[in-house]
This record gives structure tokens, sequence and C-alpha cells, in this order.
């Protein structure tokens, strides 16, 4: 008789072959309500280029900013040496038309709505599960650990007006489950192709996420985004890459 490891079998224990797992996975989701206050440090490395260089030159910056969030709000703090070198950039810029100006590139990749997702991503993923649809589910692993991977995909959120120029929207979530059901890591694709006269465009993103527990919050820790968009013969590339510290 074969005889299932012990480490195996208490693992599947953990994880009930039974119910719906779209409403437990909400339920688990819902137990980070991301009320109590959080400070963190925010590293955002971002990478902007285009295989037309005479076009669009690649733009490249990183910047560490502070994320507050508490009964009276959110707030993203930029350090005094981060204002005072964006300024010299400026002025540098002003001399001189070809001269890169990196901490101001990676400020303008700091997108404040996805902050404040990157600080409540339990509510993020409650919101891509509305409409979504169960692909899979099967026993995987994430980061040398066992975990349950779940596979969605998503509804995508489109207006009267965007159908008739969107061609195809597919959209994919893919969540790993530690042992007590909570997302330790996600990943999610999209692909739009549309059309606008007779030039067609299109456009693929892939986001991916480690993710941490933090008193009543689910945060991404870590978070990688690829977005590419081609069109007119043109192909653009933005990667950005954020690191999130929790500071006690």
């Amino acid at each position: 008789m074969t005889r299932i490891p012990s480490a195996t079998l208490l693992f599947l224990l953990a994880f009930p072959l039974f119910g719906d797992t779209t409403s437990d996975l909400r339920t688990t989701l819902r137990r980070f309500a991301g009320k109590e206050a959080v400070r963190a440090s925010v590293d955002l490395q971002v990478k902007n280029e285009s295989k037309d260089e005479s076009t669009a030159p690649s733009r490249q910056g990183r910047v560490t900013v502070i994320l507050e969030e508490d009964s009276s709000g959110f707030r993203i703090t930029y350090p005094r040496n981060v204002i005072a070198i964006a300024s010299q950039e400026a002025g540098a810029k002003q001399l001189d038309a070809e001269k890169q100006t990196p901490t101001r590139t990676a400020i303008a990749a700091v997108n404040e709505l996805e902050m404040i997702d990157s600080l409540n991503v339990a509510e993020l993923f409650l919101r891509d599960l509305e409409g979504a649809r169960l692909l899979s589910e099967v026993q995987s692993s994430y980061s040398g650990r066992p975990a349950r991977l779940l596979r969605f995909q998503l509804k995508a959120a489109i207006g009267k007006a965007e159908k008739r120029r969107i061609k195809a929207a597919d959209l994919f979530l893919s969540l790993w489950l530690g042992a007590d059901g909570v997302p330790v890591g996600a990943e999610k694709t999209s692909r739009y192709k549309a059309s606008f006269l007779v030039v067609s465009v299109e456009n693929i993103r892939k986001e991916t996420w480690q993710l941490s527990q933090y008193r009543d919050r689910l945060i991404a820790s870590r978070q990688n985004e690829e977005n590419r968009a081609s069109g007119l013969g043109q192909n653009f590339t933005n990667k950005t890459a954020i690191v999130i510290t929790v500071l006690e």
C-alpha cells in the first residue's frame, strides 16, 4: 500500500475538497479590511523603452517614497532630497534637452491609486473576482512551499462606446494560497486588441505580486509590472518593479 507523506497529508487536510472555492476565497479576503494604520517605504524602479529610439528614447529611474494610511486618509511623502534632485534634473534638462531625468521619470510612475491598492491587495482581488470564472484548482508550490493554485478568467469592464473598438479582451488571474487559505502570491495577465479606423493596436500587460500579511492588511511586498503596446509600426515597453517595506 502506498503511504502518503505526513507533510503532504497535513497540507491536503488544511484545504477542504468541498464547498464553493470562490466563495471561500472571498470570505478569506474580507478578513483583511485594511482599516488599521500603516506606514511603509516604497522603492520604485521604472524603465520605459521603444524599438524606435529616434521617436522615444529609453528612460529609466528609481525613487523611494513613504506611504501612510490612517484614520485621516492616505498620503505619499517625497523626502526632501528627492525633491531637490528632481529640481536639479529639471534645471539640467532646460540647459540640455537630451539630458536624462531619472528621478523625475520615476516620480511620474508613482500611481496613487496603485499605491493604495498595494497596501490593501485583498480589496483589489475582491473587485477582480466580481464576475470571474474559476478555470482550475490544483496543488502547486510557491517560493518552495506547498500552495493551492487557483486560476480565474476575469470579466473585462468595457463600456458601450469602447465595445465597438475592442476586438479581443482576455484577462486571467492566478492566486497561490498558503495553508491558511490566504493568498501568498498572484499573477494577472491581460491582452487587449483594438482598432481605430484602419489602425490596429495591441496591449499586453503582466503583473505579479508577492504578498504578506500585516495586521488587518494584505500587502503587496513585491510587485512587478510589464506593459507592452504596439501599433502604427512601433513597439513600446514599460517595466516597473516595486518593493514595499512596512515601517514599524
